[in-house]
């Protein structure tokens, strides 16, 4: 636990640090959705490309590793539908639970990957990703038609959303160029590698400007529970399908930091877009933040 503590420590005190820089007011309000844009549009598909174009993954058995990826998905989802009925939540509240549940933050798996377990761990985590973005991005809008209120969504654009997605398609470059077997050319792959290595610390930074502590305080007792839900139950679910299927040794520790790892922010624009409840959303988001400098150590010294 210790070790895995110290490994940690950079990587939350990035985050804590970009907390920090918004307090202060610097470098301004308008430089942290530019960034945002350049990490997730530039960096983050770098690193993702030259990772799986460099690295064996070849012997990682995709069917059965996406097998539990979607099924730990729909398996929340559907303990969520099982329990609605206790939840001190609304339909909207509970699209808010729901996208809570299964959404995370991938900045913070790619840094916790890639820290701990090194590029294997990065590059089965980023096949984590293919398989559940898609998945929780479906079922998210189905909640949100379905119990939020803000009206119907067109599932042609959802598809075209899943389809742009710059993670995905990286993830897609990625793999082609290492299963076609001609890799990076000598010049790309410097390039991309350069690009790559400020895609964790700015990433962890905007996750740390993310922070909203007053929307924790508003939300009182549902926020804990959302956090208790994602930060305790994933992981357990994960956990149980993983040896159902299976998957074990780096494979399976890839797949439990996924579901160790906070919401991601983009799940509060949803709920505000669409008919969630954005203010418990923002709160989930913030929560299982600040619950996962907990429980990450905990479940990551649980899986050895």
């Amino acid at each position: 636990m210790a070790a895995t503590l110290y490994a940690l420590a950079p990587i939350f005190g990035l985050i804590v640090f970009g907390w920090g820089m918004r307090r202060l007011g610097f470098p301004g309000d308008a430089f942290w959705p530019s960034l945002d844009r350049v990490v997730y549009y530039l960096m983050f598909p770098a690193l993702i490309v030259h990772t799986l174009a460099t690295s064996e993954v070849g012997d990682v058995p995709v069917l059965r590793f996406g097998g539990v990826a979607i099924t730990a998905v729909l398996a929340m989802t559907a303990v969520l539908l099982l329990v609605r009925r206790w939840l001190p939540v609304d339909g909207p509240g509970f699209s808010s639970f729901v996208q809570g549940g299964i959404r995370f933050n991938a900045y913070s798996g790619f840094a916790i990957a890639q820290t701990l377990y090194g590029v294997e761990a990065l590059a089965l985590f980023s096949l984590v990703i293919a398989f559940v973005t898609p998945t929780a991005n479906t079922v998210s809008v189905i909640a949100l038609v379905r119990y939020g209120g803000g009206g119907r969504m067109r599932w042609r654009d959802v598809l075209i959303g899943v389809a742009r997605n710059p993670i995905i398609v990286a993830i897609v470059v990625g793999l082609a160029l290492n299963g076609s077997g001609i890799g990076l050319p000598w010049a790309l792959a410097p390039f991309l590698k350069i690009l790559a290595s400020a895609a964790l610390p700015l990433g962890l930074l905007s996750v740390g400007v993310g922070l909203d502590f007053a929307a924790v305080r508003a939300a009182g007792g549902k926020v804990a529970l959302a956090c208790l839900i994602r930060l305790m139950g994933m992981p357990l679910i994960v956990i149980g399908v993983s040896r159902l299927f299976g998957i074990d040794g780096l494979a399976a520790v890839a797949m439990l930091i996924y579901a160790t790892l906070p919401v991601s922010p983009v799940t509060y624009i949803q709920a505000r877009q669409h008919g969630g409840d954005a203010v418990l959303m923002a709160s989930i988001v913030t929560g299982t933040l600040l619950g996962a400098f907990v429980t990450i150590p905990f479940w990551l010294a649980v899986a050895g």
